[in-house]
């Protein structure tokens, strides 16, 4: 799953992160555990999809703070 190059990587950015090294061994089952962690969780969406669900958050904001438009202004600002 992750080749020495990876594993290196990962070393390097750990180092980076939080300062201090970890072995290859520690760096490989991190490694492993974190692309599982993200294969669970990462879930590819349509354009559509995400509008859809951009809509849904707005929709609830502004139900939430009695409709004011600022929300709706705010994200069109980004």
């Amino acid at each position: 799953m992750l080749d020495d190059k990876d594993i290196a990587e990962f070393q390097r950015i750990y180092k980076e992160q939080f300062g201090k090294e970890i072995s290859k061994q520690d760096a490989l089952e991190q490694g492993i555990k974190l692309i599982t962690l993200m294969k669970v969780i990462y879930k590819p969406m349509t354009r559509e999809q995400h509008d859809a669900i951009q809509a849904d958050i707005i929709r609830r904001l502004e139900e939430r703070y009695a409709g004011k438009n600022a929300i709706r202004e705010f994200l069109s600002e980004e």
